[in-house]
């Protein structure tokens, strides 16, 4: 083999040399930046999760407390119901207690009287 064709192949030989070096330096660089889309793929669906989590307390303590007001406003409306029920008792108890003798028994007998006939009408048990 000639110098020339000496020289001529480790020419060839350096180029080939170099082009693998530039091979693996891109797949180093490639490796590197497939680790680092991983981590950052990583930490994108770490701080999903933590705002899923948060909405999610978010959504729960709002629940808690709309049912917190609701039981309230039921507790409410009942008490409400309960004293009206009570103050309608007293007036008619007041009425029942300004009878005479004569309109309690009348009274009394109207009270038996439609008892007996739904119970005759099939109405009572």
């Amino acid at each position: 083999m000639t110098r020339r064709e000496k020289a001529d192949q480790t020419a060839a030989s350096s180029e080939v040399a170099g082009k693998l070096g530039r091979l693996l330096q891109t797949e180093a660089g490639l490796e590197a930046m497939l680790d680092e889309t991983k981590q950052q793929a990583r930490e994108i669906v770490e701080s999903a999760r933590r705002d899923a989590d948060a909405r999610i307390d978010g959504l729960e303590t709002q629940l808690r407390n709309e049912h917190r007001q609701l039981r309230e406003r039921i507790e409410r409306e009942r008490d409400q119901e309960i004293a009206s029920i009570r103050r309608e008792a007293e007036v008619e108890t007041r009425r029942i207690a300004d009878l005479d003798e004569d309109q309690l028994h009348r009274l009394a007998q109207h009270v038996v009287d439609v008892l007996l006939s739904r119970f005759a009408g099939g109405e009572l048990p």
